[in-house]
C-alpha cells in the first residue's frame, strides 16, 4: 500500500495605478509619491491524494479558484544618489471582493465508484498588502531597468488544503472555507517605460 500527494499553487495578477508625485522624481535626492488604483489577482490551487493498494487506486482531489477584484492605495519613497540610479521602497494595501470556487472529487476502485463529487461557489471579502524594495537603473529618457524583492500577503482566500474534509456526511466537502491566509515573496526584475 502506498500514498502520493501533490499540491500546486499558481498566482498571477495585474494592476492599474495613478501616481501622485509630492516631490519631483529622479530630481530631488528624496522623492515621495502616492499610489491609488485597481488590482486583480487570479489564485488557483490543487491538491491530489492517490492511494494505491494493488490492483486498485483511490483518488481524492480538490481544486480551488480565487478571482480577486479590488482597490488599493499606497506610498512610494525614492532615493536618488545619482541621476541614473535610484532606490525605492513602496507599500500598498487594499480591499477586494473574491469570487471563489472549489471542486472536490473522491473515487475508489480506479474511480469506478464515486464517493464524493461537489462544486461550490461564493463571494468573500479579502484584504491584501504588498511591499517591495527595488533598485532602478535609468537609461535613455523613458526607460528604467529594475530589480528588487517583493512580498504580497492576502487574507480571505479559498486554499486547497483548507478544504480537506474527513467527514463522511452528505454535506462533506461542499462548504467553501475562505479563511485562508497566504504570503508570496521573491525576487523580480523588469523594464519600466515612464512618460
Amino acid at each position: 500500500r502506498s500514498a502520493k500527494a501533490h499540491y500546486h499553487s499558481h498566482l498571477w495578477g495585474a494592476e492599474l495605478n495613478y501616481w501622485r508625485n509630492f516631490t519631483p522624481r529622479r530630481i530631488n535626492y528624496f522623492a515621495l509619491a502616492g499610489i491609488a488604483g485597481f488590482r486583480y489577482f487570479h489564485w488557483d490551487e490543487s491538491f491530489k491524494l492517490t492511494m494505491t493498494k494493488p490492483p486498485d487506486k483511490s483518488r481524492y482531489s480538490i481544486q480551488t479558484k480565487n478571482r480577486v477584484y479590488g482597490a488599493q492605495v499606497g506610498l512610494d519613497f525614492q532615493m536618488n544618489p545619482t541621476h541614473w540610479l535610484s532606490w525605492e521602497i513602496f507599500g500598498k494595501v487594499g480591499f477586494a471582493g473574491n469570487d471563489t470556487k472549489q471542486r472536490q472529487y473522491m473515487g475508489d476502485y480506479d474511480d469506478s465508484v464515486t464517493l464524493r463529487h461537489s462544486d461550490s461557489e461564493k463571494w468573500e471579502s479579502l484584504f491584501f498588502s504588498d511591499v517591495a524594495g527595488q533598485m532602478g537603473l535609468h537609461f535613455l529618457k523613458y526607460f528604467t531597468a529594475r530589480i528588487g524583492y517583493q512580498l504580497i500577503f492576502c487574507s480571505g482566500l479559498s486554499l486547497a488544503p483548507d478544504q480537506i474534509s474527513k467527514s463522511v456526511g452528505s454535506q462533506a466537502g461542499k462548504k467553501d472555507d475562505t479563511h485562508g491566509n497566504a504570503m508570496v515573496h521573491g525576487l523580480f526584475a523588469g523594464l519600466v517605460i515612464g512618460f
